[in-house]
Formats: C-alpha cells, sequence, structure tokens
C-alpha cells in the first residue's frame, strides 16, 4: 500500500501528524503516483480537507471553553437579578435566558463537530487520533 495512509508515522501525536501531513505533502498532487493516481489525490485532499475542517471546530470549541460559556451565564444571572429587584421585565429576563441556552446548544453543536472532524481525519490517515480530544459534550454550568 503506497497511499498517504500508508506513509503516515505510527505512534505519533495528532499536532506531530498534522505537521507531517503538511510537510510531506506540500501541494496538492503529492499522493498522485503511478499505483494509486486520482485516488492519491482524493486521499490525500481528503486529509487536507478534514485537518481544516477540524481545526476549524476546535478553534471555535476553544471560544467556548475560555470563557464565553462563563460569561453568558453570568449575563443570565445578572438579568435574573435585575429582574428580581424589579431593575428588567421579564421580557429581557426571558430574551437572557433564551440566550443562554441558545449559547449552551451552539456549544454542544461545536464539540460534535470537533468529534465528527476528528472522525473524517481518522478516516482520512487510518488511526485513531482520539486521545487528545475534547472528552465533555455537556456544557459547562
Amino acid at each position: 500500500m503506497q497511499g498517504h495512509e500508508a506513509r503516515c508515522p505510527k505512534g505519533r501525536s495528532f499536532a506531530d501528524l498534522v505537521k507531517y501531513h503538511e510537510r510531506t505533502c506540500p501541494q496538492d498532487s503529492c499522493c498522485e503516483n503511478e499505483t494509486n493516481g486520482d485516488t492519491g489525490r482524493r486521499r490525500h485532499l481528503g486529509a487536507r480537507h478534514a485537518v481544516e475542517r477540524y481545526r476549524s471546530a476546535r478553534r471555535l470549541w476553544r471560544t467556548y471553553e475560555s470563557g464565553y460559556l462563563e460569561n453568558a451565564k453570568v449575563v443570565l444571572e445578572v438579568a435574573e437579578t435585575a429582574y428580581r429587584v424589579g431593575g428588567a421585565s421579564l421580557l429581557e429576563f426571558l430574551d437572557a435566558e433564551r440566550t443562554y441556552a441558545a449559547t449552551q446548544t451552539d456549544y454542544v453543536d461545536t464539540v460534535f463537530a470537533v468529534r465528527v472532524g476528528l472522525i473524517a481525519l481518522e478516516k482520512a490517515v487510518g488511526r485513531d487520533l482520539t486521545r487528545s480530544e475534547p472528552r465533555s459534550t455537556r456544557p459547562s454550568g
């Protein structure tokens, strides 16, 4: 087997694997040769797209984890307190609740996208990469 997945180093971290892929496959046609032709190119492009999708989802996941969820919860708590003391209307409080629920839903969708991206990447490179990924699918708070 001479395709890209046969050349990927075994037992390396995800970051090492991505760097290896980018170093050994700098062009779209890098995996093309006499034995795998268009299949090798499709495999390479699939791996490259999987890496891009995964990185994008991972960046968004980190944004949520770095305080975005906690900030949304604080805003809800402030709106609730304001409502209780008469400083905000019921509509304003309910809007804050809706926004918080939407933020939690978006977070769960982001964790799902990270996992889907990781699975696509695993398929592209032919090995398990799950050890370093987010395990929680529950929103914090």
